[in-house]
């Protein structure tokens, strides 16, 4: 490997923490705003669409068209929630705010810094999607809610949530990959 791809790797298995944290203390202030904004939009889809389209549509394969679309709204909130942290506001760190300029500084590298924010954006998905699902299960929408919340304690479903891992992860990669390129600018 070449000098240029090796700033471009994590210096450790934990720096990326910092990094996590920075993001955490930082949304901390925000938290509530923050996850009644990731609220608002999914349940108004879910009761516009629910009751309102539901009303029409009747029961699909046995559920109620509400119970339908919970499911999907636990996972667009969660993919949307991650996209927009991994886009957005990475970018807004990035470019705007300058701290990933501020962090490179310290001893993290700039793998520390990218596999730090992938761990928040998945951090966020997985916050925004727990607590559609928790909304969901508490008005009775999501039988399967609260069947994988009790799976959770039985040991022999852990390959199931291993595989939910795997989706949370694989919305990692959504961050862009100009973000491991140099850019000439006069700002420097």
């Amino acid at each position: 490997m070449g000098e240029g791809y090796m700033a471009a790797m994590p210096a450790n298995a934990y720096n990326w923490v910092s990094v996590w944290r920075r993001n955490f203390l930082a949304w901390r202030k925000v938290a509530l705003a923050s996850l009644l904004g990731n609220l608002v939009d999914p349940m108004t889809n879910l009761f516009g669409l629910g009751f309102g389209l539901g009303n029409i549509v009747g029961r699909v394969d046995g559920a109620s068209y509400i119970a339908f679309v919970a499911a999907g709204m636990v996972a667009t909130s969660a993919m949307i929630s991650a996209s927009f942290e991994a886009m957005y506001a990475t970018f807004a760190r990035m470019d705007a705010k300058r701290t990933w300029e501020a962090i490179l500084y310290t001893q993290l590298t700039l793998g520390d810094i990218v596999l730090g924010e992938l761990a928040w954006a998945a951090t966020k998905a997985v916050l925004a999607g727990t607590i559609i699902a928790i909304v969901a299960a508490t008005l009775g929408y999501a039988e399967w809610a609260v069947n994988s919340l009790c799976a959770a304690s039985n040991r022999s479903h852990w390959p199931r949530l291993r595989d939910l891992a795997m989706v949370v992860i694989s919305l990692a990669p959504s961050t862009s990959i100009s973000c491991f390129t140099r850019r000439s600018s006069s700002r420097r």
